[in-house]
């Protein structure tokens, strides 16, 4: 695989890993202030912080990262982030689930 597609996998992985974290901070905020606004899309909007779905956050995304399904559950994960946060639309990558020299991983 040439390493122009490495960069690609991996840049995805990075920003995924990078919102689900800031979105995790600001989850575990809006806890604490006890309001209910933790599912609230617009409470991370007003902070600059995308909202993740719960089934595109890191957390569960790792849960599966030793399964055969990885590269299915990343790109559903990217269709629910682009689905929740419109500025995303068509941006994030969606071919983890694309055989790669006969494998069903994206690696």
């Amino acid at each position: 695989m040439p390493a122009a597609d490495y960069r690609k996998i991996f840049t995805g992985l990075i920003f995924l890993k990078y919102i689900s974290t800031a979105f995790e901070k600001k989850y575990k905020e809006l806890v604490e202030e006890g309001d209910g606004f933790e599912d609230d899309p617009d409470a991370y909007e007003a902070d600059n912080i995308f909202f993740v779905p719960p089934e595109a956050r890191w957390s569960e995304i790792a849960k599966a990262a030793h399964t055969p399904e990885i590269g299915t559950i990343l790109d559903k994960a990217m269709i629910a982030i682009e689905a929740d946060n419109k500025s995303l639309k068509g941006v994030l990558p969606k071919n983890y689930a694309k055989p790669r020299t006969g494998q069903t991983r994206p690696w």
